[in-house]
């Protein structure tokens, strides 16, 4: 048994290989909690889904076998039906899920790359999948166009962050200018001096309350400019009914520190801050943003045995992949007896490109040239020994086949 398992010495994976069972999820199915199929639904178990079998098969009178286990994607546990009657059974064995990382990433304490960082990965480690991978769900946030009351700058800010924050709130005693009219320094229009005019959009902030002239039924209200900070009386609306300024629908106060972007995504470029009580101008309704999809995966380090979450976004250049055992030469690469690569060892021969090998211990870091390295078995004629994966220049010299 124990050379059916570790021909070249029982390691990890093939341990965990001879202890544990998995299943890949060929027919959809439901996980449910109890024995029995009429049970209570825990969840649907999709096509494609790892399952480790944690008990069973057990056997029920209509000729049903059912196992009990945990779906790795998101940890559910219940009771599953492997094969019913005839027809094709629901799971399929297939071997424990390791995964290899292709780039350096990090492990992270929890499923959020806003967690505490528990170690970074290396690139050629090897890692046990414990969880996932599944995507992260973040909800959606609300951006806004704006410009500053300060310097007119346009960008976007957050109104409303993932977590139900609001940045930013509708303006309070703000009035927008709809058609010029000039600022003065006194309530009565016969005998006061102009200090300004008020261009058409301009916002002004309440300062008193408003009065009106009853010989000229003209309601004036005493305001300060947002943009200059100077105050004065302007006129709400004309004799003839003619509205010079309004309660302002557009603006914003900013409820605290905020960025100012050059987009509506979060990872855009930052124009300058925004300070708490700040005005903003928005130039067109909100935006709802949804944040780029990320999905994580739970591990554990074989080197140390650390685990956490590597949160990555899915794609070709995602930072973890499957691991297999079989390694291929992309570059002649010497073999030797030992891990830690000696100056003048002799190799235990050379392996040139093409040539196809089994994975039987590490990847390891070797002590000595701080290099990963990965012990081996040769097809050709069974010549075990230890190789570096990749040069110090980053080459890689072995590559999952």
């Amino acid at each position: 048994m124990f050379k059916e398992f570790g021909q070249h010495g029982l390691r990890k994976p093939g341990f965990a290989k001879a202890l544990q069972e998995f299943c890949i999820c060929e027919r959809a199915t439901e996980i449910s909690s109890g024995q029995e199929r009429l049970s209570d639904k825990v969840r649907q178990l999709a096509k494609g889904e790892l399952f480790e079998v944690l008990e069973g098969p057990v056997d029920s009178e209509d000729g049903v076998k059912r196992v009990r286990g945990r779906a790795l994607r998101d940890g559910s546990a219940g009771w599953v039906t492997l094969k019913a009657g005839e027809d094709a059974p629901f799971l399929k064995p297939r071997e424990k899920p390791f995964l290899c990382v292709t780039q350096p990433a990090t492990l992270y304490e929890g499923f959020d790359a806003e967690s505490s960082t528990v170690r970074p990965v290396q690139q050629d480690e090897v890692l046990e999948l414990l969880e996932g991978p599944r995507p992260l769900e973040v909800a959606s946030e609300m951006a806004l166009h704006v410009s500053g009351s300060k310097d007119g700058k346009a960008g976007w800010i957050t109104l409303r962050d993932s977590a139900g924050n609001t940045l930013a709130s509708p303006a309070k005693n703000l009035y927008v200018c709809k058609s010029t009219i000039a600022m003065t320094d006194a309530f009565d229009i016969q005998n006061c001096k102009v200090l300004r005019k008020v261009d058409v959009g301009e916002a002004l902030e309440v300062v008193g309350s408003g009065q009106t002239d009853t010989d000229k039924d003209i309601s004036r209200m005493l305001f300060r400019a947002v943009r200059d900070g100077k105050e004065g009386w302007v006129s709400l609306k004309g004799n003839q009914g003619t509205v010079y300024v309004a309660p302002s629908d557009v603006h914003v106060v900013a409820d605290r520190a905020i960025s100012l972007r050059a987009g509506a995504a979060r990872e855009s470029d930052v124009l300058r801050q925004i300070d708490a009580g700040e005005v903003l101008h928005s130039k067109e309704p909100a935006k709802e943003v949804r944040p780029e999809q990320k999905m994580g995966a739970r591990a554990r380090t074989l080197e140390d045995g650390k685990a956490g979450w590597i949160v990555f976004a899915p794609g070709p250049k995602a930072p973890i992949k499957p691991w297999k055992t079989k390694y291929v030469c992309k570059a002649p690469v010497d073999v030797t007896a030992a891990l830690a690569l000696q100056p003048g060892a002799m190799p235990v021969r050379r392996v040139e490109a093409g040539e196809i090998f089994q994975a039987v211990e590490g990847p390891a870091m070797d002590p000595v040239s701080g290099l990963r390295r990965l012990r081996i078995a040769t097809a050709e004629d069974g010549a075990i020994g230890w190789a570096t994966i990749r040069t110090p220049e980053g080459k890689a010299s072995l590559e999952l086949a």
